[in-house]
């Protein structure tokens, strides 16, 4: 009778083991299938060949007055008469660094010309893009402009070509730009994705495939060749296959990401809207903010120098230098 009650308590307990691994299954294939039906709603990004579309509007920058084009918009077509763009010797300014004062530079070296191009020009707005890394120089040497509502503009030293939604650009308010190593251009824009150019053809990237949001106020590629993407709604890395994206519930400090900078350790820093500034190891999060010695915990841009110190550039705090151990603040005063 022992014996007995001994192997009946042996089989309850297998009998109870065999239940929980089948339950773990279970749980294991319903994730399985989640996953997979997460994947099968991705959908293939939208591919816009330009040779299909209206050709780019190619103005030469005129040498003398006379002259004009037909600009479209939304409130109709307007004629805008070329002009020459105006150049004019400006002084270079600092400031004194005992009171603040404006101290012009009254050595030869002091004076430069300043160039300046606009509508009348050829570019396709006067308003230039406020986003981080708005305007690039590409591999080539053509200088890329985003505007906000009218496209993009390239600029090789003698015309603009401006690019729209018409050849296939994801928006006319094209808030960021960055080449791969593979010479791609990349569009970050307010509302549409971001558009992957290769000279023939947009590839256009929005949350249908995995983005985190279709406002992208920054991009950085980093030394692994994985795509960083600073949106309205986290921070995504695109790895050329698929998308994986980070937000505060990963320890990011806000999920507005207005810039991102790689550091030469390989570090990659996020400034956010409010948040302060995030760096990411490959591991985990780290948040600086004013409680730290940053200006101000809105940043919207970040470089890092020659001597590995990092800039801050904030909305309304001044600009901040992070030696590794210490921010130091300037301001105007």
């Amino acid at each position: 009778m022992i014996l007995s009650g001994k192997n009946d308590n042996f089989l309850v307990t297998c009998a109870w083991y065999r239940l929980r691994l089948l339950a773990a299954l279970v749980f294991l294939c319903s994730i399985s299938f989640m996953l997979l039906a997460q994947n099968d709603t991705l959908k293939p990004p939208v591919v816009v060949l330009t040779d299909t579309c209206p050709a780019p509007g190619i103005i030469v920058v005129p040498l003398k007055q006379g002259g004009s084009y037909i600009k479209h918009s939304k409130s109709g077509p307007k004629t805008i008469a070329l002009k020459p763009p105006k150049t004019k010797l400006l002084r270079v300014v600092s400031r004194n660094a005992a009171d603040g004062a404006p101290l012009p530079d009254q050595s030869a070296a002091g004076m430069g010309l300043f160039t300046t191009y606009d509508t009348d020009d050829g570019l396709a707005m006067d308003g230039i893009s406020y986003g981080h890394k708005s305007a690039l120089c590409d591999s080539r040497g053509n200088l890329w402009f985003g505007t906000e509502g009218g496209g993009v503009s390239r600029y090789d030293g003698k015309s603009f070509a401006t690019f729209t939604t018409a050849q296939g650009l994801a928006n006319n308010n094209v808030y960021s730009i960055t080449e791969d190593k593979d010479g791609n251009l990349w569009f970050g824009t307010f509302g549409g994705g971001v558009s992957r150019y290769d000279g023939k053809s947009f590839a256009t990237f929005t949350t249908a495939q995995g983005l985190a949001n279709n406002s992208v106020y920054s991009i950085t590629e980093d030394k692994e060749g994985n795509l960083w993407f600073g949106t309205s709604g986290g921070v995504s890395r695109y790895d050329g296959k698929s998308f994986a994206t980070f937000t505060t519930a990963q320890g990011l400090a806000n999920n507005r990401v207005y810039s991102i900078t790689e550091d030469k350790d390989g570090n990659l820093w996020f400034g956010t809207f409010g948040g302060g500034v995030s760096r990411y190891d490959g591991k985990s999060f780290t948040t600086f903010t004013t409680t730290q010695g940053l200006a101000n915990n809105i940043v919207l841009s970040i470089t890092e120098d020659k001597d590995g110190n990092l800039w801050f550039g904030t909305f309304g705090g001044g600009v901040s230098r992070y030696d590794g151990k210490s921010f130091a603040t300037f301001t105007t005063t």
